[in-house]
C-alpha cells in the first residue's frame, strides 16, 4: 500500500481551495448577520465548508452526511480504491485523541472509522481503563469491547465496502483556513497515525471582493483559473525560497 490523500495533485488542490472559500463565505454571511446574538455560528465554519465541497466534489465522489449527537459532517467515498475521506473540525480529533477511556464503554464515530484500519495496522484493540481490572485475558471482557465497536462501525460504516479511511482535519479563524491535514488513523485511535499529510502548503488566501459575496461560489472541476493558478505556484515558490533561506542558515 502506498498511502495518498486523494487521487492526484489537482484534486489536494481543489479540496483545499474548497475549505478556504467554505471558511471565508461563512465568515463574510456571520459579519453580514446584523442579529443581537449570533449563537449560531459558535465553534464552526463547517456548514460552508461542507457545502463547497460537496459542490466541488458531487461528481467524482460518492457524498454523504453522518450525525451524531445533533453534529453533522460529511464523507467522501471513492468507488474506485474504496478509501472514505472523513471530513471534521481539528478541534473534534483532538478531543477524542485527549480524552479519557469512557467508563461507559460509549463507542465515538471516530473510534469506529480508525476500526477500519485495523487490517492495515493490525493493532488489536488494548483494553484500557476499568477493563484493565478484569486482566487483558479476560475473553468475555474483551469479546464485550469488540462486539460494541462493531456494532458502532455497523451504525456509522453500514454495508459500505471500505478499504481505508483517512480523516482530514482543519483548522480556521476570522475566516481564514489555518492548516489542513490528512491522517490514516491506526485501528486503536490513540496510537500514531500509519500515514499523515499535511496539505497546508496549499492553502491560498481567498478574499471575497466581487458581487458573488453571499451566494455559491463554483469551482471548475476540470480545471483551476488561470488567476488561481498563479496564485498557487507563487505560493509554492515562496515556500520553497523559504526553505531554501533555511537551509542556508
Amino acid at each position: 500500500m502506498t498511502p495518498n490523500t486523494f487521487r492526484s495533485l489537482e484534486e489536494k488542490v481543489k479540496f483545499v481551495e474548497s475549505l478556504s472559500i467554505g471558511a471565508k463565505l461563512n465568515y463574510e454571511k456571520k459579519n453580514a448577520d446584523n442579529g443581537i446574538t449570533k449563537n449560531k455560528y459558535r465553534n464552526g465554519t463547517s456548514d460552508e465548508v461542507n457545502q463547497v465541497v460537496y459542490d466541488n466534489f458531487k461528481d467524482t465522489y460518492l457524498i454523504d452526511v453522518y450525525t451524531e449527537n445533533g453534529f453533522d459532517h460529511i464523507r467522501m467515498y471513492n468507488k474506485e480504491d474504496k478509501n472514505l475521506y472523513v471530513l471534521i473540525r481539528e478541534g473534534t480529533y483532538k478531543e477524542q485523541i485527549e480524552s479519557k477511556e469512557d467508563e461507559s464503554l460509549a463507542v465515538h464515530y471516530l473510534k469506529a472509522y480508525a476500526y477500519m484500519n485495523w487490517h492495515v495496522s493490525k493493532v488489536p484493540i488494548k483494553l484500557t481503563g476499568q477493563l484493565m481490572l478484569f486482566g487483558e485475558d479476560n475473553n468475555e471482557i474483551g469479546t464485550h469491547k469488540e462486539h460494541l465497536v462493531q456494532q458502532k462501525v455497523r451504525e456509522v460504516i453500514g454495508n459500505v465496502d471500505v478499504e481505508l479511511v483517512h480523516i482530514i482535519t482543519y483548522d480556521v479563524s476570522r475566516g481564514d483556513l489555518l492548516f489542513v491535514k490528512s491522517r490514516i488513523p491506526s485501528s486503536e485511535l490513540r496510537h500514531m497515525p500509519i500515514y499523515e499529510e499535511d496539505m497546508s502548503e496549499f492553502i491560498v488566501t481567498y478574499n471575497n471582493q466581487d458581487e458573488t459575496v453571499g451566494s455559491s461560489v463554483k469551482v471548475e472541476h476540470t480545471e483551476l483559473s488561470d488567476e488561481m493558478q498563479k496564485q498557487i505556484i507563487t505560493g509554492l515558490l515562496k515556500l520553497k525560497g523559504k526553505e531554501k533561506d533555511n537551509s542556508d542558515k
